[in-house]
């Protein structure tokens, strides 16, 4: 009996690693995929400074500094 309580050990182990790996692999995805949103709204920022640059001939630099 003591055996199968340990094998029941084993096993339920077994599953918490699963889902704690299965956690973090989700978790990576979210990270990634906020990561993605943010380097797209810094990409934007980026390309509206120097249209914004160009419009006005106010240093790009300049203009980042006021954001």
């Amino acid at each position: 009996m003591r055996k199968g309580g340990s094998d029941m050990d084993s096993f339920q182990l077994s599953m918490i690693q699963k889902a704690i790996h299965r956690t973090y692999d989700e978790l990576g995805k979210e990270v990634d995929s906020q990561g993605a949103i943010v380097d797209g709204i810094q990409k934007a920022q980026e390309e509206y400074l120097s249209a914004l640059s160009h419009e006005t001939a106010i240093d790009k630099r300049y203009l980042r500094s006021l954001i």
